[in-house]
């Protein structure tokens, strides 16, 4: 978990603490949310894995051009395709831990964990703190929907997006994120 290219003081004021909350904050969360064997993926809810590598379509055994679906014959989705047939291969999932996990599908360490820009405000409530100052988790609910992924053609290339379902976390808020930017 790290702030990427956000400033720390847009950052803070996004999570909706001092600048000592979010580092205490952010340590939790880096460090296991209290959690005796530091545990960084906490409950998947409503979530479920999701693999992506190369692009998604491509012909079967026997199939001919002609066979192949509209969509995916047009606007030289081959050329796009064969672009990403080196794309690491990843396996995203969201958690109410905070976010969605990015894994690395040969050596299942986590790439990344990305938290909805809606969500940082929330992130705190899940550090609580008790009456004898211990540090426990307090389950909220963040990304509790699918995480869907698709080809799609925006008029002017092709890309791989994914759209996260954050459910029972926001309502009906969603998050999308473009997959040509989230591989390391």
């Amino acid at each position: 978990l790290t702030d990427g290219n956000v400033r720390a003081a847009s950052l803070t004021n996004a999570m909706e603490v001092t600048s000592s909350e979010a580092s205490s904050v952010m340590s939790f969360v880096r460090s296991g949310m209290g959690d005796a064997e530091q545990w960084k993926l906490f409950d998947v809810g409503h979530s479920a894995p999701v693999y992506v590598g190369k692009a998604l379509y491509q012909l079967g055994e026997g199939q001919t051009q002609e066979d192949e679906y509209a969509a995916y014959s047009a606007n030289n989705y081959a050329d796009f395709r064969t672009a990403t047939l080196d794309r690491p291969e990843t396996v995203y999932i969201g958690t109410n831990g905070g976010g969605l996990h990015a894994f690395d599908v040969e050596t299942g360490l986590e790439r990344w964990m990305w938290i909805a820009p809606n969500q940082l405000a929330n992130l705190k409530k899940q550090r609580k703190v008790e009456d004898d100052d211990s540090i426990t988790y307090d389950h909220h609910y963040f990304i509790d929907n699918g995480v869907f992924i698709q080809d799609i053609h925006d008029g002017s290339s092709w890309k791989t997006v994914m759209v996260i379902g954050q459910g029972k976390g926001t309502g009906s808020s969603k998050g999308q994120l473009n997959q040509a930017n989230y591989y390391s």
